[in-house]
């Protein structure tokens, strides 16, 4: 199972962390980006964590903040929150322990076939020790919201019924598959454990005989399945498999199990979800309450380099805003005659009856590409060119 942090960093919160950031930014020794009463944030750690959310590691990032408006601030700000978090916990003598952690990483490793874990942490250029440390950083987020904010929150029964009732129409459970995913490093070594598993759904029995491929059986939501698994099982019989298909890590068929069709829920089934979504509002506000506090009490620096460059980027996109309201303005004030004899565009009844006006206006030209000397590390990653932003960083 793939660990993804909870969702609760807020926008004003991440804003708040920054400001603070900004006020109190002193030169940060190297290889680190931002410190939070003194413990370090890494570069290395920031950029392993923006690649990973690229794979689907992280969840979603925070909604876009204040200062730092590009991705790797958007990484950075769940980092340092992951450190006010892990500092809380050493405080109450709760910090993660090493047994903790090993037992989420071999869950991680579960999702892989034997190697194809380091495998792709070396494609990705991640180093191992990084990885954990980001691990540890998601379980510390898990574990503070379990041991110290859900002991702060009461929810009372009758409150959770009303919402149910109240929300019928909501509780209604999507059309699932459950399906066997089998995956391998060759076409014909996958269909063969495919018809094996057919044969005999024994996966320890296939598994021995095909050490090389890995089954997995998962029940998901026809509404979240990958595009091509949705082409595959719509034509699928129960228990054949589909076609052999070539993915990132070699190759995949499926098997079709059952189909569960969309159903809505009882106050039996419905209570508990009623009852998950009351319980993380709360904790989302209880979480919001004790950040703010520790933002008023800590010390957080930011690198001058990466602080200045979306400072940059802010003034120049403020500075482009404020000029097209400006021509808008002028524009607003002047005749039909005048804004055609000047080649300026019209408005929407103007341009019916002067269909041969020329559309090109040319305003001034605000450039918004930062120079390299101010950019850091990776900032050009985008999913799918992991490769060439992580040879870049070990250049």
């Amino acid at each position: 199972m793939r660990q993804r942090p909870p969702r609760f960093v807020l926008p004003a919160m991440l804003a708040g962390i920054l400001c603070l950031a900004a006020c109190s930014m002193e030169p940060v020794q190297e290889g680190v980006v931002a410190t939070v009463n003194g413990d370090p944030v890494t570069l290395k750690e920031l950029e392993s964590a923006y690649d990973l959310i690229q794979l689907g590691w992280g969840g979603q990032p925070a909604v876009t903040i204040g200062v730092l408006r590009d991705q790797y601030g958007m990484v950075l700000s769940q980092l340092l929150v992951q450190t006010f978090i892990s500092q809380e916990l050493a405080r109450r003598d709760l910090s993660v322990t090493q047994d903790e952690l090993n037992k989420a990483e071999a869950m991680v490793r579960m999702d892989y076939p034997p190697g194809e874990f380091e495998r792709m942490l070396l494609e990705e250029y991640i180093d191992l020790a990084v990885w954990r440390r980001l691990l540890k950083g998601n379980l510390a987020t898990e574990k503070f919201i379990r041991k110290v904010l859900r002991p702060q929150v009461q929810l009372d029964p009758a409150e959770v019924v009303a919402y149910y009732k109240a929300n019928q129409d909501k509780f209604v459970q999507a059309a699932q598959v459950r399906v066997v995913h089998v995956t391998g490093p060759g076409r014909t070594m996958v269909r063969d454990a495919a018809l094996a598993y057919v044969a005999n759904p024994q996966p320890a029995a296939v598994q021995t005989a095909f050490p090389k491929v890995f089954l997995q059986e998962m029940t998901m939501q026809e509404n979240r399945l990958p595009k091509i698994w949705v082409e595959d099982l719509a034509a699928a019989v129960l228990l054949t498999p589909t076609v052999v298909r070539a993915n990132q890590a070699g190759f995949e068929s499926l098997i079709l199990l059952e189909r569960i069709p969309a159903q809505k829920l009882d106050a039996g089934l419905g209570s508990p979800i009623a009852e998950k979504i009351l319980l993380e509002a709360r904790l989302e506000e209880a979480f919001q309450d004790w950040l703010a506090t520790s933002l008023s009490q800590a010390s957080i620096q930011v690198s001058a380099h990466l602080l200045a460059k979306a400072r940059e980027k802010e003034r120049l996109e403020e500075q482009a805003r404020a000029q097209q309201e400006h021509e808008a303005d002028d524009n607003a004030s002047l005749s039909p005659e005048v804004i055609q004899e000047q080649g300026l565009p019209m408005g929407e009844e103007e341009w019916e009856l002067d269909e041969n006006a020329s559309l090109d206006f040319e305003g001034p030209e605000v450039e918004l590409e930062a120079s390299p000397s101010d950019q850091p590390s990776g900032d050009d990653t985008t999913p799918g060119n992991a490769e060439n932003n992580g040879a870049a960083r070990n250049n």
